[in-house]
């Protein structure tokens, strides 16, 4: 996983370069104006990545909490809309809830204390190596395959058709 630059760093480096490269160069109003809308859509971007799963996560728990409550609310009613949303209360409303996520700030700085914490291990292990230790060839396998399975996710995740990040 990248954490630096985060993603709401290569956000604000496109907008900035919207501004600073793109924006002087377009002669016409109505591009000057599509350019803001795009820096103004980016800006959107960035404020929403922070929350939005967690967001998603509470929502799921508060829509379920509601899909069970509402057969309740609605009693005896009869017909085929009353049985729909008794048929929601008993599968959709039974989900259980979600954890809650910690913050995404909260979450990439224990990630990359993490991360730093792997590489200094990394660094001990060769140490470990030269002296001659026994358990150190096995350590430096485990890591390896730690490392196989993060580098193949972000091989998939950044590295797609034609070049593009995240597009495929």
């Amino acid at each position: 996983m990248i954490t630096r630059p985060s993603v709401d760093d290569v956000l604000e480096g496109i907008i900035i370069s919207l501004q600073k490269d793109i924006l002087p160069e377009v002669q016409s109003d109505r591009g000057r104006v599509l350019v803001q809308v795009m820096q103004a859509l980016l800006q959107f971007v960035r404020q929403r990545v922070p929350v939005e799963q967690q967001i998603m996560a509470e929502e799921h728990n508060t829509i379920t909490a509601l899909l069970r409550q509402l057969p309740s609310i609605i009693g005896e009613a009869a017909g085929p809309a009353a049985e729909r949303i008794r048929a929601r209360a008993e599968t959709l409303g039974t989900r259980p809830d979600l954890p809650a996520l910690p913050p995404s700030d909260e979450l990439a700085a224990a990630y990359r204390q993490l991360s730093e914490a792997l590489v200094e291990t990394i660094d001990d292990l060769y140490e470990l190596q030269a002296a001659g230790h026994p358990g150190a060839g096995p350590a430096f396998e485990a890591v390896r395959s730690y490392l196989a399975v993060r580098a193949a996710r972000d091989f998939q995740t950044y590295i797609v058709g034609a070049g593009m990040a995240g597009r495929g």
